[in-house]
């Protein structure tokens, strides 16, 4: 969040920190959890703060935690194979427990009393989302964010929000590791995306199709993406962890350089809502003490954009666009942002075949988890068609009874 370089928005330079009390009284909700991670070299420290409460836990050094998470990581993230799924999630689920048991041991009850929890790790905690380290069965829903500070600007934007100012959803399509075509799952996430709602622009940039439009003939600026409520953005990404505000998404043909970099992101100011980085480890960066991972995520949260839907490592073709079609009808549905990933996750962790925490672990979302997007759906034609013929059919069922005159 400290920007790229002397262009840093002026707005996140100068943020102040928050003190405890303003997050107690001015930030959380009632149902709310914050765990705020600090990893130092000789101790290390987990804030538990809720509206009442602030607990300290003691944990280890850095030194001696950093091999176990990444390791832990390493294996999260390395695709099962078909017969071993089981002996990885056992595996998986005892290295999540212990680490559960460190961190959470003492803190049952917060837990238990709370709806959400705002995870802040620092650190090589990154790599690690919450859910790998919550007990078996729990359905207790959470975001990342990058600091209280962080989260504390966000939602005095929201309350000062007049209204409003931007519609629609932008699907940005990238191609395949060669850039010569569209990439098959992004491809069919856009197009579930023009199917099922109104106000949906897809735009497709591979090396032969540069920024091809499925509506409009005329090309887009990074202006341009500012103004839509949703961004979808399906491509491959470049993390660069030596200087993160170059890490980029790969969008051959757009502007000069074919890509969408992270410094070109914060250094403007968006309407978007919400922001959909469907890409292989789109969470990642450089890890920056006491302000997790820098990147993509941090760069659209200081354009203003609230939430941010990322990944933590490369994730399943099949999968992305099972839990992104859930994550939208959920949406539509009036669900907020948090509650709708969550619910698209645990459809996908309830399947036997999914169940790893490969499948859906990795799908997290930083920033504020209580905003909403209007979404307006279209009338299904097939359940138009069917419920039109079954009036017709009853309409001719009744004309036959009917006595002659």
């Amino acid at each position: 969040m400290h920007g790229p370089g002397s262009a840093a928005d002026s707005s996140v330079a100068t943020l102040e920190p928050i003190t405890l009390s303003e997050v107690q009284h001015r930030v959380l909700a009632e149902d709310e959890l914050l765990l705020d991670l600090y990893l130092g070299p000789e101790v290390s420290l987990l804030l538990a703060v809720t509206k009442r409460t602030c607990r300290v836990i003691r944990l280890p050094a850095e030194s001696e935690l950093e091999h176990k998470i990444r390791s832990q990581h390493e294996m999260l993230a390395q695709r099962p194979q078909p017969g071993e799924i089981a002996s990885s999630e056992a595996v998986l689920l005892t290295a999540g427990e212990a680490m559960g048991d460190l961190l959470l041991a003492d803190l049952d009850d917060l837990i238990t009393a709370s709806r959400w929890i705002l995870y802040s790790p620092d650190a090589v905690f990154n790599l690690l989302p919450l859910a790998a380290m919550l007990p078996a069965g729990t359905e207790l829903a959470w975001s990342r964010i990058p600091s209280a500070t962080i989260l504390a600007r966000l939602r005095k934007d929201r309350a000062s929000d007049p209204g409003q100012s931007s519609s629609g959803i932008l699907a940005l399509v990238g191609g395949r590791k060669d850039a010569s075509r569209p990439l098959f799952g992004a491809r069919r996430e856009a197009q579930v995306l023009v199917n099922r709602f109104k106000g949906v622009e897809v735009r497709t940039y591979t090396r032969n199709l540069a920024a091809q439009s499925d509506s409009l003939s005329d090309s887009l600026s990074l202006a341009d993406l500012a103004r839509y409520e949703i961004l979808h953005l399906a491509a491959h990404t470049a993390v660069n962890d030596e200087t993160p505000w170059q890490s980029s998404v790969i969008l051959p043909g757009f502007g000069s350089e074919g890509r969408l970099a992270a410094s070109s992101i914060a250094t403007n100011s968006f309407d978007t809502r919400l922001a959909v980085l469907a890409a292989c480890e789109s969470g990642g960066g450089r890890i920056l003490s006491g302000e997790g991972v820098l990147g993509l995520t941090s760069a659209f949260l200081s354009a203003g954009v609230p939430a941010v839907v990322a990944t933590l490592w490369p994730v399943d073709d099949a999968i992305t666009a099972q839990i992104m079609s859930r994550f939208y009808d959920e949406l539509a549905a009036g669900h907020e942002v948090g509650d709708a990933l969550q619910i698209a996750r645990q459809v996908v962790r309830n399947d036997p075949a999914t169940s790893h925490p490969f499948f859906w672990a990795g799908y997290t979302l930083v920033g504020d988890a209580h905003i909403k997007v209007a979404l307006q759906r279209y009338w299904p034609v097939r359940r138009c068609i069917l419920g039109g013929l079954g009036l017709l059919a009853l309409a001719l069922f009744l004309f036959s009874f009917r006595r002659p005159a």
